[in-house]
């Protein structure tokens, strides 16, 4: 018999899907760099602070000015130095400063209070007259030196009062000079101090002689000095004497004094 004929495959056809259309979405665009956020741009300054309100200080009361009035002043001897002793009155606590006719600072007070009513100032070195002229006295004021008076010095004005030789007598009826005794009085308005050793000629031979130490007279004293010393012997009782002292200042000054000295 005839084989048969093998059956023909089936044909399957899948069913055909349309797609669904998708809505179209236009792309965002991209925003252009603006000129202040492109990195070449220039940095932007910070803000400005807000200004704090000004707070205006409480006004502080004035100072109190010094009130000052002399009252007097002298010059004194103060332990061997020219001390100015000034009376006044104050309503603060001041120091006061000295002038010299010069333009110095001679001397200056510790800080007094309104209840004191004198202070004593300096003058100079010790063993030193002070000059004549024109002194300033100034106070001090919150650390300011203020003009206070202006006090004028006359000097020192001596007087001798009395000499007389310090003797021994020898034989022939002579006498042996160990020493002179004098007065000196000072009428003036400051201290005058003198050197140690006193220049004497007696009838025109010079002898030296020697004070004690620090020999001074104060303004309206007097005082009696003995100096020791030698010179030669003499026969008279009554001698012819020239008395020469140096006073120690800036400017030492001889003062010369011519007297009679009799014998004791």
């Amino acid at each position: 018999p005839p084989a048969a004929a093998p059956p023909s495959p089936v044909r399957t056809e899948t069913p055909r899907v349309e797609a669904t259309p998708q809505p179209k979405v236009k792309p965002r665009a991209t925003p252009e760099p603006s000129p202040e956020s492109s990195p070449e741009a220039k940095p932007t300054r910070a803000p400005k602070p807000t200004p704090r309100p000004r707070l205006t200080p409480t006004p502080k009361p004035s100072p109190t000015p010094l009130l000052f009035e002399l009252s007097g002043w002298e010059a004194i001897d103060d332990g061997g130095h020219a001390a100015l002793q000034v009376r006044f009155a104050i309503n603060k606590p001041a120091r006061f400063t000295l002038l010299n006719p010069d333009g110095q600072e001679v001397g200056t007070s510790p800080l007094v209070q309104p209840i004191e009513r004198q202070v004593t100032i300096r003058m100079g070195a010790t063993g030193r007259t002070p000059k004549p002229g024109l002194y300033q006295l100034y106070t001090t004021d919150e650390g300011r030196l203020i003009p206070a008076r202006e006090i004028r010095v006359e000097g020192p004005r001596l007087a001798l009062r009395s000499f007389q030789f310090v003797s021994q007598p020898l034989p022939r009826n002579q006498f042996s000079v160990r020493g002179i005794r004098f007065a000196l009085h000072n009428s003036g308005d400051v201290p005058a101090y003198f050197d140690r050793l006193v220049d004497v000629k007696i009838l025109g031979t010079p002898a030296k002689f020697t004070l004690p130490a620090s020999p001074r007279v104060a303004p309206r004293q007097e005082v009696l000095f003995e100096a020791s010393g030698n010179a030669s012997p003499f026969s008279s009782d009554s001698l012819a004497v020239e008395l020469t002292l140096t006073v120690q200042s800036d400017s030492p000054s001889p003062v010369v004094f011519s007297s009679f000295a009799g014998i004791p």
